[in-house]
């Protein structure tokens, strides 16, 4: 896990500051009115909640991204074939790299992507289990 990428993604969220924070229209010019000013103020406030609710959602999803792409490298078939799942990139735009044991790309996916992938792998596994003795040889 990345720690360093989460540090830089908060940072990088605190200096970003809206125009109605700073008081300057687009040309740099100080001056807007008191009244322009609470308005912005209160916006900016519902924008700061909001962009901790985005935060906070993208914080969980790497988590459940990590953890994963830890399951998958613990996975025997995974193991067995030199398949290996890295992250790349920050936020919104995070990648998922599937690489073989020559460390070329096989599949490039969203995190999302990848979550549906291996959730769909696990429940057809647990499904399969039992169906070899099922069977009539």
């Amino acid at each position: 896990m990345k720690v360093q990428g989460l540090s830089e993604l908060v940072n990088s969220l605190q200096r970003v500051q809206g125009k109605g924070a700073l008081g300057r229209d687009s040309q740099g010019r100080g001056g807007s009115s008191h009244r322009e000013r609470g308005s912005h103020s209160s916006q900016d406030g519902e924008s700061d909640a909001s962009d901790r609710e985005s935060f906070q959602r993208l914080l969980e999803l790497r988590q459940k991204i990590d953890s994963e792409i830890e399951r998958f490298a613990a996975d025997e078939l995974a193991q067995q074939r030199g398949l290996h799942a890295r992250c790349e990139g920050e936020g919104p735009g995070l990648k998922v790299l599937l690489e073989d044991g020559g460390g070329n790309v096989i599949r490039r996916m969203t995190g999302e992507e990848f979550l549906q992938i291996r959730q769909r792998a696990t429940a057809q596994m647990t499904l399969n289990r039992g169906k070899l003795l099922d069977r009539k040889l």
